[in-house]
């Protein structure tokens, strides 16, 4: 009550107890609703600490080179990306670190509700749906590292030739830098446990998924019931994307999809800290359509 500003030294003869009491029910849940809306305010504006990427030593690369090349793989400069060049995906290994992952966690858990898709922030700078710049930055330096992937991995004419991988070499180059417009989240767990193969739209839409949680199985390539005509399709490629794992693809022209869950595969701390009812998060960051 005093935290009210009312005073209580002088007795019931201002209001009654039981008026005092009336008048704090109501208003509590209204306060209680800002007092949290302004802790999400504040943690969303929390910037997002990331670990530096060491690159591999010119001694590590030279010794892996030769064992990507007898298994018919690329080689990844810091060794942790995977390319699936017929559909320009590029799978960032390990792209958050444990610390990265729990830090992200706290930002984005109040809005995750067990089945849901969720917004998080989008729009430019400044305006009222841009409400956490570090996630929008956390997706721009996530595009980045695909990029310096791409260059490091690929000739210029391999390149040239994949849509995806050519955007986002513009990137690299500054021509024309990744700009995330929107981050939102799906949610998965009792009342979601896969998304059925389909495609964003009927034209690219370039986007990065970055996973807390549960490991699944993330499928592209597979033809949809009604493909539109810049879908692409062919032989299906299927790739398991752990917790801290980042991939690039193309939603609106590649099919895709998710599923099945890896039930109790996330890290430790995830088993603890995990929303309820929640088995994993994607977190998706896109481009302006």
């Amino acid at each position: 009550f005093i935290e009210r500003g009312w005073d209580l030294s002088k007795g019931v003869g201002v209001l009654s107890l039981e008026t005092i009491f009336k008048q704090w029910r109501r208003s509590a849940p209204a306060n209680h609703l800002a007092r949290r809306a302004e802790a999400t305010r504040r943690t969303m504006e929390r910037p997002l600490e990331l670990e530096p990427k060491p690159e591999l030593s010119a001694e590590a690369a030279a010794a892996t080179a030769p064992a990507a090349a007898a298994a018919g793989k690329p080689r990844s400069p810091t060794g942790s990306a995977v390319l699936v060049r017929e559909f320009g995906v590029v799978l960032l290994r390990g792209a958050l670190s444990e610390r990265e992952q729990k830090q992200l966690l706290s930002q984005v858990e109040s809005r995750c509700v067990a089945g849901k898709d969720f917004h998080v922030s989008s729009g430019a700078a400044g305006t009222a749906q841009h409400t956490s710049e570090p996630l929008h930055a956390l997706g721009e330096e996530l595009f980045n590292r695909v990029a310096n992937e791409v260059v490091g991995q690929l000739t210029p004419a391999q390149i040239e030739s994949e849509p995806a991988f050519h955007r986002i070499w513009r990137a690299h180059t500054g021509e024309e830098p990744a700009v995330v417009h929107s981050v939102t989240g799906v949610v998965y767990g009792s009342r979601k446990l896969d998304l059925h193969n389909h495609t964003d739209l009927d034209r690219p839409l370039y986007t990065m998924s970055l996973a807390l949680g549960d490991a699944c199985d993330f499928t592209v390539g597979c033809k949809t019931v009604r493909p539109h005509k810049n879908e692409r399709s062919g032989k299906p490629v299927t790739l398991r994307m752990e917790s801290g794992d980042a991939m690039f693809f193309d939603g609106g022209s590649v099919p895709h999809a998710v599923g099945p869950l890896h039930p109790g595969s996330g890290p430790g701390f995830w088993q603890k800290a995990k929303p309820p009812g929640v088995t994993r998060i994607g977190l998706l960051f896109r481009e302006p359509l």
